[in-house]
C-alpha cells in the first residue's frame, strides 16, 4: 500500500500511558502484517507536557499557558492539584463573578504568583497583599454585612475592607480591549487601599481612589 495514514498517540494521565501502549501494539502488530502503512507521532499532553516547560542550561527556555477545567469548580481534583504544585503561578476563573458581570471574572483570592516577588518591588507588594487582605476580610464578614448584624466601628480591619470594597472591584474590572500601562496601574494599586493607623484604625476614606488594572 503506497498511501500512509499518520495517527497522532496521546497517552495523557493516569492509566491513559498503559491503555495507549496496548492499542499501539495491536494497531503495530496489523501494521507489519497487512502492511496498512500507519505512522505513529506520539505528542505529550497533560502532565507530561507541563515537564517539558521550563529553563534548561544552554538551550533556553519553553513557557506555557495552559488551561485546566476542573469538574464541578472542584479545585482540589487531584488534577487540579498536581497542577498549581507544579506550575509557577494560577490565574482562578470564578463563576460567582461571570455571573456578577465581574469581568475579567478572576479570583484574586484564590489566584497565586510564586514568581511576584520577583516582578514586584516591596512596596508594590505590600500593596497587593494590602488588597488581598482587604477581600479576605471582606469574605469573612460579608455574611454579617449582609444581614445587617456588624456595626461600623466594631473591627477596624472589616471598616477597611468595607471602605475599599468598591474602588478595589472598580480596579480589578477591566473593559474587553483597554488597555493600562504598568505604571500606571501600580500607581493605582499603590493608593487603592488606605494603610491601617499605629492605633489600629484605618485613615480617612479619601485616601482610597479606584481605578482600572
Amino acid at each position: 500500500m503506497s498511501a500512509s495514514l499518520r495517527i497522532a498517540v496521546l497517552p495523557g494521565d493516569g492509566i491513559g500511558p498503559e491503555i495507549t501502549a496496548a492499542t499501539r501494539s495491536v494497531l503495530e502488530a496489523l501494521n507489519r502484517k497487512f502492511a496498512l502503512g500507519l505512522r505513529f507521532e506520539e505528542h505529550a499532553i497533560g502532565h507530561a507536557s507541563l515537564e517539558r516547560a521550563g529553563t534548561t542550561a544552554h538551550r533556553g527556555s519553553i513557557t506555557g499557558i495552559y488551561t485546566v477545567l476542573v469538574e464541578g469548580d472542584d479545585l482540589n481534583d487531584p488534577v487540579a492539584d498536581a497542577l498549581r504544585a507544579a506550575l509557577d503561578g494560577h490565574i482562578v476563573l470564578s463563576r460567582d463573578l461571570a455571573a456578577a458581570n465581574h469581568f475579567p471574572a478572576i479570583d484574586v483570592l484564590g489566584s497565586v504568583s510564586r514568581l511576584a516577588g520577583h516582578l514586584l518591588d516591596p512596596r508594590e507588594l505590600r500593596a497587593a497583599g494590602a488588597l488581598r487582605e482587604c477581600l479576605a476580610t471582606y469574605r469573612d464578614a460579608r455574611d454579617l454585612v449582609a444581614i445587617g448584624a456588624y456595626v461600623r466601628g466594631s473591627d477596624a480591619r472589616i471598616d477597611r475592607a468595607l471602605g475599599a470594597l468598591e474602588p478595589i472591584n472598580g480596579f480589578l474590572r477591566q473593559e474587553r480591549g483597554e488597555r493600562t500601562p504598568r505604571a500606571e496601574t501600580m500607581r493605582r494599586l499603590l493608593t487603592l487601599v488606605p494603610p491601617v493607623t499605629p492605633h489600629g484604625e484605618p485613615t480617612a476614606p479619601g485616601m482610597a481612589t479606584g481605578g482600572r488594572g
